[in-house]
């Protein structure tokens, strides 16, 4: 089982700048403000010189699952449908191409924090790993793509607020979760004072 603060110790033992990879649920937690740890993560983060990465598929997944808050919302705010027929009907959506315009510089701005992240494309040799974790592991498909993108970009871990995956994907890389992580950075490494208190990382 790996550790991720003993990964990072030993990229700061090279010489090396650590990379942490980040799941979808982390970058909801930013964007959507429900995340203190996330928002935590990422200014210690950038305090500290070092980066974040997140893949193109975190976000198409992150588009997806603002459209369909933003499609709920709607329809439940203006009297249309109760909540729970909104959210059974989340995949019929209509958005129209302005509020759709509106969801991807939202989703962008965070992922996109003035250059702190990375977005990872997964090559032919990434996508045989992601198989073939789905096939030796109780890891969810979707969760197996995100673990395979840290892996193939050479990623220090994998930060993510599902705790089933921390436990399930630490067998194959250094994972935890957005509050353990900001602890563990903490403990290894002081901010560095010349760098700015941090962003604002969400859409206001």
């Amino acid at each position: 089982m790996k550790d991720l603060a003993d990964e990072i110790r030993e990229v700061l033992r090279r010489g090396g700048t650590p990379e942490l990879y980040l799941d979808t649920n982390v970058i909801l937690d930013v964007a959507w403000g429900r995340g203190e740890a996330s928002e935590r993560l990422l200014r210690a983060v950038e305090n500290r010189r070092w980066s974040c990465a997140t893949s193109f598929f975190a976000y198409m997944e992150a588009l997806d699952a603002e459209q369909e808050r933003v499609y709920t919302q709607s329809r439940v705010r203006r009297g249309l449908l109760s909540v729970e027929d909104a959210w059974r009907t989340r995949h019929q959506r209509d958005l129209a191409a302005s509020s759709l315009g509106k969801i991807d510089a939202r989703i962008f701005r965070v992922i996109e924090a003035h250059g702190l992240f990375n977005l990872i494309y997964l090559e032919e040799s990434g996508w045989d790993l992601a198989i073939d974790l789905a096939a030796a592991c109780n890891v969810l498909a979707t969760d197996c793509i995100h673990v395979a993108c840290a892996i193939a970009a050479g990623c220090t871990g994998l930060v993510t607020s599902d705790t089933t995956l921390a436990k399930r994907a630490a067998d194959h890389i250094a994972v935890a979760t957005a509050e353990k992580a900001v602890k563990n950075i903490e403990a290894i490494s002081p901010p560095d004072a010349s760098r700015s208190a941090g962003r604002d990382y969400a859409h206001r």
